[in-house]
């Protein structure tokens, strides 16, 4: 049995600074561990970016919208208390919904 690890490199642009959990040198930890030779059940894969009907399944048109709007041109932009955004991060956000919804299609 394979298990499928689908990332893209734009997720290691969403970085949020050295404090915050979720980070580039996280995800490479993660990625060199699962890229180890006695982890041979991986299938790393890439996966385009997800399409705004899509999106528009699970998500209200006006919040997408207001996540698109709140996409920084620099610095940091604080969605809310938990969950903040860089200039890269609606990127990161757009390529790896698409990949449940890949899988649903074939």
């Amino acid at each position: 049995m394979h298990t499928a690890y689908i990332t893209h490199p734009e997720c290691l642009r969403h970085n949020m600074g050295d404090w915050h959990p979720e980070s580039p040198q996280r995800l490479r930890a993660i990625d060199d561990r699962l890229h180890a030779p006695t982890c041979s059940i991986i299938w790393p894969t890439t996966r385009p970016s997800v399409h705004r009907s899509q999106l528009l399944r699970v998500h209200d048109g006006a919040y997408i919208d207001f996540v698109e709007a709140a996409s920084p041109s620099e610095g940091l932009h604080a969605l809310d208390p938990d969950t903040s955004m860089n200039p890269h991060s609606l990127d990161a956000a757009i390529m790896l919904p698409a990949a449940p919804y890949w899988r649903w299609t074939g």
